[in-house]
């Protein structure tokens, strides 16, 4: 155990604390006939928000006739909201993380075709989740993002380079030479030939 540290206990299960330092642990036992959705571990932030509120529990309760205790009652629908908004910030950072894998995946196999349900699962996600949380993100579908990133690159790569518009489509993930110049003509106006060795 750390400062600041928020730990879940479920029911019935032993455990041990160790606390490296001078300060105390706080336990809160709580029944509840639901499961409740709090993050199994996470942080308090600087103002010890949670820290406050779980002491402030724990001194209400000594002596007192705690189902009657109207203030100990909203403190633990206070912390209720806290530990909610802990779980879903912790989703949310979640999927900013998977989000970011599935763009480096995307970005390093541009040759291949985007295969969803092996993207989706690649990530620990459902392909329905997956697609959905990716156009949330992105504000595109994964196949147009992965063909953007096709074209970007072969832009760059007819700017910078002399290779010939074959290799560049094999190497960007196009079907073919005529695939990689319609492609380039309908998205810029212009044929591949006259993007050569011109800087945006």
């Amino acid at each position: 155990m750390s400062p600041g540290m928020l730990l879940l206990h479920p029911p019935d299960v032993e455990h041990c604390d160790i606390a490296d330092g001078r300060y105390c642990i706080v336990y809160v036992g709580i029944a509840s006939e639901e499961r409740l959705d709090w993050p199994r571990l996470s942080f308090d932030d600087s103002h010890r928000r949670i820290g406050n509120l779980v002491e402030a529990m724990a001194h209400e309760s000594h002596g007192v006739e705690q189902p009657e205790n109207e203030l100990l009652q909203l403190m633990l629908l206070q912390l209720d909201i806290q530990m909610s908004r802990k779980a879903r910030e912790a989703e949310s950072s979640s999927i900013d993380r998977k989000m970011g894998q599935a763009k480096s995946i995307l970005t390093a196999d541009l040759e291949g075709k985007v295969d969803l349900d092996w993207l989706a699962a690649e990530l620990g996600m459902g392909r329905s989740s997956f697609f959905a949380h990716f156009v949330e993100h992105f504000r595109t579908p994964p196949q147009e993002y992965q063909r953007n990133l096709r074209l970007q690159r072969a832009i760059s790569m007819l700017r910078n380079s002399d290779f010939t518009l074959q290799t560049i489509a094999e190497r960007c993930g196009y079907s073919s030479a005529s695939h990689l110049s319609r492609h380039v003509k309908q998205v810029t106006g212009r044929r591949p030939g006259e993007l050569r060795n011109v800087q945006p």
